[in-house]
């Protein structure tokens, strides 16, 4: 019997959830449902969510390519919701496609949010000087707190930007002291990973392609 797993990101799904790379990742051995918590919202409900003054943010893209800010605390309760339906509708595992802080309900099935992942991952590696590049100049004091575990040096270059800026902000790390340099937003895809990589002459961690390979070889 196949396993239905949910993907929930923090835009809106494409029409065609079979051009998506996650949804190819899984789709020969689970059932996979992907629910992007914009999903059916006009972009004025959507303009609501954004955050006001210095909240913490999280940055994503709609159906028509526009860049859009979602408060923290707003992305959060609008992943609850998804992640308790997708309990409710039989998945036996979700994966939070974001990198950004999240609190979780108490639930049954594995909730892989790659926050935790990433954290567990960076010690086991014994990362002592991390590098990342973050969508906006207004998340890198945060994420400089946030990271400070790892001495972080921070970049900003969104993924939904032009080439040359996030090929000038992975330049920018070419003489730098960093053990790995990471995206830190989910839309940045392996192929801009390894243009990064290219570009700042170190090695790319890319949450999006680590964390569904976890998932994937837990529930394939």
């Amino acid at each position: 019997m196949r396993k239905k797993i949910t993907i929930v990101t923090m835009g809106q799904i494409p029409a065609n959830t079979k051009m998506h790379d996650i949804y190819n990742m899984f789709a020969q051995d689970c059932d996979v449902e992907m629910h992007g918590i914009l999903d059916g919202m006009s972009e004025e409900e959507i303009d609501m969510l954004a955050p006001q003054g210095s909240e913490m943010l999280i940055v994503s893209s709609l159906h028509t390519g526009r860049e859009v800010r979602i408060a923290e605390h707003n992305a959060i309760r609008l992943v609850n919701e998804r992640l308790i339906e997708a309990e409710k509708g039989g998945s036996v595992a979700a994966l939070i496609l974001c990198t950004g802080h999240f609190d979780i309900p108490d639930m049954r099935m594995p909730v892989f949010v790659p926050e935790k992942i990433l954290f567990s991952l960076f010690r086991a590696m014994g990362v002592k000087r991390l590098g990342a590049i973050v969508p906006k100049p207004e998340q890198i004091a945060a994420s400089e707190a946030y990271y400070s575990e790892f001495s972080p040096r921070i970049r900003a270059a969104s993924p939904y930007g032009t080439r040359e800026q996030i090929e000038a902000a992975a330049a920018s790390f070419r003489d730098s002291d960093v053990d790995i340099l990471m995206t830190d937003c989910m839309g940045f895809t392996e192929e801009a990973g390894k243009m990064i990589q290219a570009a700042s002459g170190k090695q790319v961690f890319v949450p999006r392609v680590v964390v569904p390979a976890l998932l994937k070889a837990i529930v394939s």
